[in-house]
């Protein structure tokens, strides 16, 4: 006999896709029925929970069979207002809520809300991978552990925002002052220096040149598309010039409405999030309204191609060459060629304190806009933005020395976001994550006690 399917989903339009989409019954959940409780961790950072909907943890309990959480394709983020379309802690909640009970609890990301769409991912769900749950479980746990380490400190009482806006203060900070970037150069082929997690780096001051040979390492060709559909949503917001508060609230209303696939990348790294793009709807009670489709109609087009990867190392110092090459094989960007002397070359860049700025500081650390981690910033008053122009506001520049006073530097949220984003590659436990963001975050600390021993 088959087992009895429940969907469960924390969206009432998401519900109601997939009520017209499946005959099984639907539950639609209180995305936070069990939270954290205070602190949130025990001696061993595994969390600890609280029960803050009692109806709602009974209902589910009560559940057995296949117990289906579809929901979009995202990884919580740092911090999520309640009603955030993407926050995925249900799924945790949930499988904690089951892990004793008769019931299996499969995963069904919906990468769109078109009919055909939402069929297969439920008929796909699969139990998670161990690397999902200790991903959800490790960003909220750090992000307690850092709000607890700034309420210690006896100052004006600011919002938390989480660690990614943070860290995105930081970068804006950046901007406004100039950098440098160091590359090597073969020929026309060019080589951009990088950090040991693929991150380009800015020097704050000129940096010297590197003299002597490199080890070259050139990866196997793979197809790919040009250009790399990976920062669609940065690229978007750039050719765009839409306001980021009103294009999230676009592709949020599209992605509902079915008229675009899952809009938000948690980063760069692929958690298994679609690649951007307009699905297109039929649904006469779903109109696309004419800024949304002007919008959407900006989504930049690629082409197949074939990527080639080199790494070129000296020591402890990395640079990469990435080319393209279309199918016949025309370059299509960064042709290597096939022998040029080797040169060394430093270029200075001027401030751009712009949202155009920021996007292409992250794209250059591989990274994807986190459209609500900006936006808090902005709503809370912790920048200032006149059209595309972007600074700090005093209310900011006060938390950001808040965030030195507690040794939290712009590093550590780089090394805690790369170690985050990371888990998935290395397959690493629970345990070796939170230990390593752990030390992170000690990290900062020890730095400040070396310097002022050395003062002293």
């Amino acid at each position: 006999m088959e087992a009895d399917r429940t969907i469960l989903t924390d969206n009432s339009k998401i519900a109601d896709a997939i009520r017209r989409s499946v005959p099984d019954k639907v539950m639609e959940v209180d995305a936070h029925f069990i939270e954290l409780s205070h602190p949130g961790f025990n001696s061993e950072f595994e969390p600890q929970f609280r029960v803050t909907n009692p109806e709602m943890t009974r209902a589910i309990q009560g559940l057995v069979g296949q117990v289906v959480c579809a929901l979009p394709p995202a990884l919580p983020g740092s911090y999520r207002p309640s009603k955030s379309t993407s926050d995925n802690f249900v799924l945790y909640s949930v499988a904690m809520t089951l892990r004793n009970r008769p019931a299996a609890v499969l995963y069904a990301p919906l990468p769109s809300l078109q009919l055909e769409a939402i069929q297969a991912a439920i008929a796909q769900a699969a139990k998670l991978d161990p690397w999902h749950i200790t991903s959800m479980a490790a960003r909220r746990i750090t992000e307690r552990i850092i709000s607890l380490r700034l309420a210690g400190l006896e100052q004006e009482q600011l919002e938390p925002m989480g660690w990614m806006s943070y860290y995105y203060l930081y970068l804006i900070d950046s901007l406004s002052r100039e950098w440098w970037t160091r590359h090597v150069r073969f020929d026309t082929c060019i080589a951009d220096e990088i950090d040991a997690f693929g991150g380009a780096i800015r020097h704050p001051q000129r940096p010297r040149v590197l003299q002597g040979r490199f080890d070259v390492v050139e990866k196997k060709p793979i197809h790919h598309e040009f250009k790399d559909p990976r920062f669609r949503l940065n690229r978007l917001l750039q050719d765009s010039g839409v306001p980021l508060y009103k294009a999230f609230a676009l592709l949020n209303c599209a992605y509902e409405d079915g008229h675009c696939a899952w809009p938000f990348r948690y980063g760069g790294v692929d958690y298994g999030e679609p690649r951007l793009e307009a699905t297109g709807c039929a649904d006469r009670d779903r109109p696309q309204s004419p800024e949304l489709a002007d919008l959407l109609q900006k989504l930049p087009g690629w082409e197949p191609a074939e990527r080639i990867v080199r790494r070129y190392k000296q020591d402890r110092y990395l640079f990469r060459s990435v080319s393209y090459y279309s199918e016949g094989g025309k370059s299509l960007y960064n042709p290597i060629p096939e022998s040029a002397p080797v040169k060394m070359a430093r270029e200075r860049h001027d401030p751009d304190n712009t949202v155009d700025g920021l996007l292409d500081c992250l794209t250059e650390q591989e990274l994807n806009i986190d459209l609500e981690a900006f936006l808090r910033l902005l709503s809370h008053n912790y920048i200032d933005q006149q059209g595309r122009q972007l600074a700090l506001s005093e209310k900011g520049k006060r938390f950001l020395q808040r965030l030195g006073d507690a040794k939290l530097s712009r590093r550590v949220f780089y090394l805690i976001l790369r170690a985050l984003e990371n888990i998935h590659l290395d397959e690493s436990s629970y345990n070796d994550v939170m230990g390593q963001i752990i030390a992170t975050l000690n990290c900062g600390q020890e730095e400040s006690k070396e310097k002022a021993a050395r003062s002293n």
